[in-house]
């Protein structure tokens, strides 16, 4: 069965909205790049970030239908390594904004022109428009022009002005911060989850050993009363029968 028969508890609630969260991110993520192409190094130098996220999406969906445990150990793994992918992207856009305050009016213009002459560099040489090699480009010019440059490579108000490139850093900043909330509540819930699980199979363990030690009590009195002596046969049978692994 692909549904679980168990009921929904509040964390199985909670990580549906953690999955909202990890959509929504991806979305903007997805509409961002086809809209802007691939020469935004939030997306496209980030884009392990970008398939652990649908991978927790996915696997969080399923661990959640079926409530098994071996989804909610997989969908654990892929959250806390989601976690680790996510510090690169947020440090880039940090870099990127620290850059373009640190550019005067002046600087700007020149790092346009930069920017401007290194898209037009690749355009005539037919390369494929690249986040890497264009980064390269500009710092190059940038360097040639006493300009500070860094990492994340290209101011915003340099590519984009300082309209849509607020605009852009925005919706940047929105899609990294949903997918790591998203995944941020998803290792709580897995934490809660597997918790969970640990104490049913407790209380299972449990019962399955007061009904063996009824069971026993029952045919150990029958068999004394009645003077029957195969009693320690039927003790091997069901030691037999319950070694077989329990299933919630």
């Amino acid at each position: 069965m692909f549904f679980s028969v168990r009921s929904d508890r509040w964390h199985h609630s909670l990580i549906y909205w953690a999955l909202c969260f990890l959509a929504f991110g991806l979305g903007i993520n997805v509409v961002v790049t086809l809209w802007e192409g691939s020469d935004i190094g939030f997306f496209s130098a980030n884009t392990v970030f970008t398939v652990i996220t649908a991978l927790v999406f996915a696997t969080g969906l399923v661990s959640n239908l079926t409530k098994d445990l071996n989804f909610f150990l997989l969908f654990a793994i892929l959250a806390c390594l989601n976690i680790a992918f996510c510090i690169q992207p947020i440090v880039m856009w940090t870099d990127e904004g620290n850059l373009c305050s640190g550019l005067s009016a002046a600087e700007q213009e020149r790092g346009r022109e930069c920017y401007n002459a290194a898209v037009g560099a690749m355009d005539v040489n037919g390369q494929t428009t690249s986040f890497n090699n264009l980064v390269t480009l500009v710092t190059q010019c940038y360097s040639n022009n006493d300009i500070l440059s860094e990492t994340s490579g290209i101011c915003y108000n340099v590519r984009w002005g300082q309209s849509t490139g607020n605009a852009l850093r925005a919706f940047m900043f929105i899609s990294w911060f949903l997918q790591f909330m998203g995944t941020f509540i998803s290792i709580i819930c897995c934490v809660i989850e597997i918790k969970t699980y640990a104490v049913l199979k407790i209380h299972y363990n449990r019962v399955d050993f007061l009904i063996q030690k009824s069971t026993l009590q029952f045919f150990r009195d029958y068999t004394c009363q009645d003077g029957k002596t195969d009693f320690h046969e039927f003790e091997n049978l069901l030691n037999t029968i319950t070694q077989k692994e329990h299933v919630e």
